[in-house]
């Protein structure tokens, strides 16, 4: 499973959402895929049901120095025992919280990793910025890759 996060009308923001949409497209019976503005409490059931999930969305900071080096699939880990008390369980959780409230409810936690995506630009906008577009494109082989169990 894959879910891209974002807003769309927010530049950069909606990387995630956009690769997302992109993915859905494609139709692959082999990979459920879930474009969304934010991640909800409603989407635990549809994690649980996962063995893997991927987790796609943009993030500050990744440029340090205006450098970026090309885009990775990396583990995401389990927030500990109190990540609870970081949350308020509203409408929008983070992917560890969303995870573990998911074993919570349901007995399951999927393997579970992250492909974060650079952003500069977070204004009302449907454009991307040229740094976030080209991770964007870069992306792809490496999702391709994770479906395939290489990561």
């Amino acid at each position: 499973m894959v879910i891209g996060i974002g807003n769309p009308l927010r530049g950069d923001d909606g990387a995630g959402y956009r690769l997302a949409r992109c993915l859905q497209s494609e139709e692959r019976a082999d990979l459920k895929v879930i474009a969304t503005q934010q991640l909800h409490v409603e989407l635990a059931a549809t994690v649980a049901a996962a063995e893997r999930v991927l987790f796609i969305d943009a993030s500050h900071g990744l440029e340090p120095c205006g450098r970026w080096s090309s885009p990775h699939v990396e583990p995401l880990a389990s927030p500990g025992p109190d990540w609870i008390a970081g949350s308020t369980l509203s409408h929008q959780l983070s992917p560890p919280a969303l995870l573990e409230l998911t074993k919570a409810l349901y007995q399951h936690r999927p393997s579970a990793w992250q492909l974060l995506l650079p952003g500069q630009q977070w204004d009302h906008s449907e454009a991307l910025s040229p740094l976030t577009a080209a991770a964007v494109a870069a992306a792809f082989p490496l999702i391709e890759a994770w479906s395939r169990g290489d990561a």
